[in-house]
């Protein structure tokens, strides 16, 4: 546009930003059919923007670059979270009952802290998942960091080395069958 190359992402961010603003300045005047058009145009923004995710990590152009995979991570992960939303599965529950309300939301509160030490070993993706199904986040919290995240810089340099021969074994057998995954998905990288 105008000799500057536009991303599709610069569309998906003003869609987004434009149909959540009209919805948050006209929500309870809007109709279902109007409401729903204006999901339907955030939905469009939100894919537009997840699709090139790793433009907006790493600000430059990694789109066909190895590093341009993150942009892949960041979709699968939005779809695990909208599949785990459109099952009814809400974290916080939605009963009626107050008892029953405050038991519901004092365990997800208590889930959040294995949900976060899991987000801190570099396992974002049980850490999402269980924030809605606990014992993914248990696990995970319990297992050994990525030898590449904070937590096992800051915490565990002790443990660090015996992070790095399992995470060895890792690359070694599921490294190749997740990129062969993410080659089917999202296409070989060029560069």
């Amino acid at each position: 546009m105008g000799g500057t190359h536009t991303h599709h992402l610069v569309f998906g961010v003003v869609l987004a930003l434009a149909a959540a603003s009209v919805q948050f300045a006209l929500g309870p005047a809007l109709d279902t059919p109007s409401q729903l058009l204006l999901v339907a145009i955030f939905g469009v923004g939100a894919a537009l923007t997840l699709d090139e995710f790793a433009l907006l990590f790493y600000l430059k152009d990694v789109y066909w670059d190895t590093d341009g995979r993150k942009s892949i991570d960041a979709v699968v992960m939005a779809l695990v979270l909208g599949l785990l939303l459109l099952m009814h599965t809400s974290p916080f529950g939605t009963s009626e009952s107050r008892p029953v309300f405050y038991v519901l939301t004092t365990l997800q509160i208590i889930n959040m802290v294995p949900v976060l030490f899991c987000a801190l070993k570099g396992k974002l993706t049980l850490a999402i998942v269980g924030v809605f199904i606990p014992i993914f986040a248990w696990v995970g919290a319990l297992r050994l960091a990525e030898p590449t995240s904070i937590y096992a810089r800051i915490y565990h340099k002790k443990k660090l080395a015996r992070a790095q021969k399992r995470y060895a074994h890792y690359d070694e057998v599921w490294q190749p069958r997740k990129t062969a995954i993410l080659d089917l998905i999202g296409g070989k990288p060029s560069r």
